[in-house]
């Protein structure tokens, strides 16, 4: 909402409806994208219908709400609430992002390498009798490494890290 009123010069009273039209465009093409799929460790589909339904009844309760709320509100209110609503769910959203730094450094620290962990990456070797190409992490201040033909032949994996004693 608040994009299509900045960016779009919609009214309040127009973007709200247009953003709901926007969001049931992307749950078509997400539901086309899933229909078929199965889940990934039990024999079932995808998508699970049974909560889709349950969740189904208060959207739509939310939006006939919503609907004669917008009516009869003033754009002042409305542009408030948004505000508001845009405000909570920004900080949330930065409060959770800071959790999970702080456990990322924290599993860093201990020598744990977690899912966001980024100061080692794992390559495939070239096959022999190929250049060796190098490898270079961004992240970690351009730290780049060459292999010659015997490290090579001792792993089928090579590594680049930031510290010298993880390298291999």
């Amino acid at each position: 909402v608040p994009m299509l009123v900045a960016v779009g010069g919609f009214g309040v009273h127009h973007a709200i409806p247009l953003t709901q039209a926007c969001v049931l465009g992307a749950s078509i093409m997400n539901l086309a994208q899933n229909l078929r799929k199965r889940h990934p460790s039990a024999d079932r589909p995808l998508i699970d219908y049974s909560t889709g339904l349950i969740l189904e009844v208060t959207t739509l309760l939310g939006t006939i709400i919503g609907v004669d709320v917008n009516k009869v509100s003033p754009v002042w209110a409305i542009t408030i609430a948004l505000i508001i609503t845009l405000a909570f769910t920004t900080y949330r959203t930065l409060q959770k992002g800071l959790e999970l730094r702080k456990k990322e450094l924290a599993d860093d620290e201990g020598g744990h390498r977690g899912v966001g962990s980024s100061n080692r990456m794992v390559v495939m070797a070239p096959p022999k009798g190929k250049k060796i190409f190098t490898i270079v992490e961004e992240e970690m201040g351009g730290v780049s490494e060459e292999d010659d033909e015997e490290e090579r032949d001792k792993a089928p994996l090579l590594a680049a890290s930031s510290s010298p004693e993880a390298r291999p």
